[in-house]
Formats: C-alpha cells, structure tokens, sequence
C-alpha cells in the first residue's frame, strides 16, 4: 500500500521560509523607525528626544549584532545610517516645533 498525502518540495520549503523570513525583517525594519518617531513625536524636552535616539540606536545595533551575520564594518554602517534617519527627525521635528 503506498503512501496518500501532500509531498512538498524543498524548493517550495525553501521559497516560503525566505518570504516569512523577508516579511519578518519588513515589519521589524518598520518598527525600528517608527516607535521612536511616535515617542519623540510626544517628547517635548530636547533632552527626552537625546534619550529616545540613543536608546533606539543602541537597542538597534545589539539587535543586529545578535541575529544577523553582519561584519563590524557592516554594523557601524547599518548603525550610523539608522542614527541618520533619527537625528534627521529630532532636527525637523525640533524646529517645527520651534524647540
């Protein structure tokens, strides 16, 4: 008597772990930047906004030092990008707001 159910390739395994996996990094990228822009966004005090974006840049470089394979140099890049982005918002949103 043979065997009755679903067979599944390695390649269509394969094909679904990369797309979770891709969806997964999309979502944490997004959280990423937008939890301190909501935060800063409600911090009025310069010095709140300092905190915010240090501890955003640090929670984001251990984040990706642990579950990534990145070399130091593509750490401080990623890390320095990230801080960009951040520094960019407090330095819009501060004088928007006239702070």
């Amino acid at each position: 008597m043979g065997k009755v159910g679903l067979t599944v390739s390695h390649t269509e395994v394969s094909r679904l772990v990369n797309r979770l996996a891709w969806i997964i990094v999309a979502i944490t990228g997004g959280v990423f930047l937008l939890v301190p822009m909501i935060i800063m966004t409600f911090a009025t005090d310069a010095h709140m906004r300092l905190v915010v974006v240090s501890v955003a840049v640090l929670w984001f470089a251990v984040s990706v030092a642990l579950v990534s394979k990145a070399t130091n140099q593509e750490l401080i890049a990623a890390t320095a990008a990230y801080s960009a982005v951040l520094v960019v918002y407090v330095g819009t949103t501060s004088r928007a707001s006239g702070h």
